[in-house]
């Protein structure tokens, strides 16, 4: 069996090996890059075997990782940001600040309008969804 196990894992340090001189060919813009919207990056592929380990943390990001997924279908792309703010460079008279995604703008005008008690009230509520 200790042969067996020594097989296993020169072979899995051979791979790793592998994989890490792949990556570090890779710029973080390439690793981070994804062909479509609904698809994973590399880099996402590459989290997931340590999120998905049954480990003390995994109910922690198995939450985590069912919130981001809400998440991510409302806010916005980097693309939408470098829009924000090249229109916030190129105005001619600023605003001193600027909401940038959908659910910024959301949170903003709810803080804004309902009392203290019931933004924190819905806030706790969204979390505990998550």
């Amino acid at each position: 069996m200790t042969a067996t196990d020594d097989t296993a894992r020169r072979e899995l340090s051979e791979a790793m090996s592998k994989l890490e001189h792949c990556l570090s060919q890779l710029t973080d813009e390439q690793a981070w890059w994804r062909p479509r919207p609904e698809m994973n990056s590399i880099a996402n592929e590459l989290a997931k075997p340590v999120v998905e380990q049954e480990t003390p943390y995994s109910p922690f990001f198995q939450d985590f990782s069912a919130g981001y997924a809400r998440l991510r279908r409302i806010a916005g792309t980097p693309d939408d940001i470098a829009k924000l703010v090249l229109k916030a460079l190129t105005v001619e008279k600023p605003r001193p600040r600027y909401a940038g995604p959908r659910h910024a703008r959301v949170f903003i005008a709810l803080k804004r309008w309902l009392p203290e008690r019931l933004f924190e009230y819905f806030v706790n509520h969204l979390n505990q969804q998550s």
